[in-house]
């Protein structure tokens, strides 16, 4: 009888995983956008005045825009502007893939 090869198994790596996140939270932030969803967040004082907590384009709303942003920020992509900085989610003093998360979690709120 012949012997067939041993197959390697596939183990994904840490960086495949992380693409496959990505790829998750942009077609869900993607499936907000198509569906009309965008509400007011909570509101931060900062130096003065007063902004959106993860809007951070400072557009007034919290949109699929700034999900985007904060995936382009966490990749380095982008670099930050100063009122992004803000602006941050998480407000860890840095841009992660859990900004991102954040602000989507945030979209989905609905008014009472």
């Amino acid at each position: 009888m012949a012997k067939h090869p041993k197959k390697k198994r596939y183990t994904p790596s840490s960086g495949t995983i992380l693409v496959g996140t990505l790829a998750m939270v942009v077609a869900f932030g993607l499936g907000i956008q198509q569906s009309g969803d965008v509400v007011p967040a909570q509101l931060v004082e900062s130096g003065g005045s007063t902004v959106i907590r993860g809007d951070l384009d400072a557009d007034g709303l919290l949109t699929v825009d700034d999900v985007r942003l904060a995936l382009e920020y966490a990749q380095g992509y982008r670099k930050p502007e100063a009122r992004s900085w803000a602006r941050e989610p998480v407000a860890d003093g840095s841009f992660t893939v859990d900004d991102a998360l954040w602000i989507l979690s945030h979209l989905s709120d609905r008014g009472a």
